[in-house]
C-alpha cells in the first residue's frame, strides 16, 4: 500500500485523536533509521528527531541505529499550565 497515503490517513486519525485527549502533551516514537519513507512521514507530521540510538536493533547479523522522535501536542506556557497545540 505504500505510496497510496493509507499510512498517512491512520496517523492522521491517530494524532488527531490523541490531540482530544487532555492528558496526552506528547507523543514518541522510534523508527529504524533504514526506513527513509517512515521517517519522511513522521517529518512531515511535525515529528522532530531528539537523538539516535545507535545499534539499537539487531536483523541477523546486522545492526540497526534507531531514531527517536517526538510530537508535542501541548506545551507549558508562562505559569506551566500546558497549553494545548492544534494539530
Amino acid at each position: 500500500m505504500r505510496g497510496t497515503g493509507v499510512g498517512r490517513d491512520i496517523m492522521k486519525s491517530v494524532l488527531e485523536h490523541a490531540a482530544r485527549v487532555e492528558r496526552i502533551e506528547q507523543i514518541v516514537l522510534a523508527v529504524a533509521t533504514t526506513q527513509a519513507a517512515a521517517m519522511g512521514l513522521y517529518l512531515s507530521l511535525c515529528f522532530r528527531s531528539f537523538g539516535c540510538e545507535r545499534r539499537a536493533l539487531k536483523i541477523g547479523e546486522r545492526y540497526v541505529d534507531e531514531e527517536h522522535m517526538v510530537l508535542y501536542l501541548a506545551v507549558p506556557d508562562r505559569a506551566g499550565a500546558p497549553r494545548r497545540l492544534h494539530y
